[in-house]
């Protein structure tokens, strides 16, 4: 099934779970040169799941996978499935090369646009979601193209843009859930492909909120596995959203090296700077309208312990989470960082919140 000949350019895959803070990222990939327009692409995450469901073979996914990212590479050069509208995350009026994007509609020699000399250096910047069990699989399929980063974060912090999500969209609105899932009768759970060898799914739940902790505890282990089997190839960036909003210089290294390109020239530090990076706190920033309404919460805290003390008093008095749901998440939180310390992706800057997480501060 694969082309006798693919393009040659680099490709960022970008995944995280829902409210791991991808979004984050491909704004500021956008400011390096030679980037091509960010997109989601829900293609391949649909490719994905019927992987993860043993629908596809190995070499149909490696096959298609290397497929679609070819075709995204010829559309983009070619200026065609661009995002127009202003007020998306994605769209061509937010990116820092417009105007190169404007040129290319309005170019009659497409040819030019994809054999030209510099076409082969640009790199294409996907976002993905729920692909936590692909790292080695998109390895296989796009080698030493490939840039695969998977956002993680303490399920305290994603608690309640899930609950949003599930309420709101996975029950409330199923025509703006392009996710492929299964309905089971006797649970009433709607099970996603990435979730069907997980025990905790053949239980029924009391309420949405038990449900996601279960969740999270599933995947919890499952990052770790990831890791686990991704981790020895240099394609790979495993990224603590909280640590890369405090200290993104040290992931900014590594996409720049992958990238070759200074991540410090002014395009790019204004880029980081427009997502209010690096900050003191975790929510010290302005939010724009979609995070608000998927439950973004600035507090006003001076610094991460404080902050978080601050933000469990907004869900439990405000959100009405109740507080053994909140138990459970601070245990999810133990969970989160101490794996983060085993694997020495704990920045001393935490050390101080980690205490507080441990000491059951509720």
């Amino acid at each position: 099934m694969d082309k006798s000949k693919n393009f040659e350019n680099k490709v960022i895959i970008v995944d995280g779970f829902s409210g791991a803070g991808k979004t984050i990222l491909p704004p500021i990939i956008d400011a390096f040169r030679n980037t091509l327009l960010p997109s989601f692409y829900y293609e391949l995450e649909w490719l994905c799941s019927l992987w993860q469901s043993s629908q596809i073979s190995d070499q149909v996914f490696i096959s298609m996978i290397r497929n679609c990212c070819d075709l995204k590479i010829y559309n983009q050069l070619l200026g065609r499935e661009i995002n127009s509208r202003f007020y998306d995350l994605s769209s061509f009026w937010k990116s820092s090369s417009r105007f190169e994007i404007i040129k290319r509609l309005f170019s009659k020699n497409d040819k030019s646009l994809y054999t030209s000399k510099n076409s082969d250096n640009k790199i294409l910047c996907l976002t993905i979601t729920q692909a936590f069990k692909t790292p080695t699989i998109f390895q296989k399929s796009l080698g030493k193209r490939l840039f695969f980063i998977e956002f993680v974060r303490d399920p305290m912090n994603m608690f309640l843009q899930n609950c949003i999500l599930f309420e709101t969209v996975i029950k409330g609105d199923t025509r703006k859930d392009f996710t492929l899932r299964k309905f089971d009768k006797l649970t009433n759970n709607l099970i996603p492909a990435y979730l069907e060898d997980a025990k905790f799914i053949n239980k029924k739940y009391s309420s949405t909120e038990e449900y996601i902790v279960s969740m999270f505890d599933y995947l919890l282990d499952e990052w770790e596995k990831m890791y686990k089997k991704a981790s020895y190839s240099n394609n790979f960036l495993l990224l603590p959203m909280e640590q890369f909003l405090i200290h993104p210089e040290i992931y900014m290294e590594k996409i720049s090296n992958f990238i070759g390109q200074d991540w410090k020239e002014s395009k790019i530090l204004k880029a980081l700077k427009i997502q209010y990076l690096p900050r003191k706190t975790l929510t010290k920033f302005e939010a724009v309208p979609i995070y608000k309404r998927y439950g973004f919460k600035k507090i006003n805290a001076n610094n991460l312990v404080d902050e978080r003390k601050l933000y469990i008093e907004y869900l439990f008095k405000e959100k009405n989470i109740n507080k053994n749901i909140l138990k459970k998440l601070n245990n999810l939180s133990k969970k989160y960082f101490e794996w983060l310390s085993s694997i020495n992706k704990f920045h001393e800057d935490f050390n101080n919140l980690k205490k507080y997480i441990d000491n059951d501060n509720l």
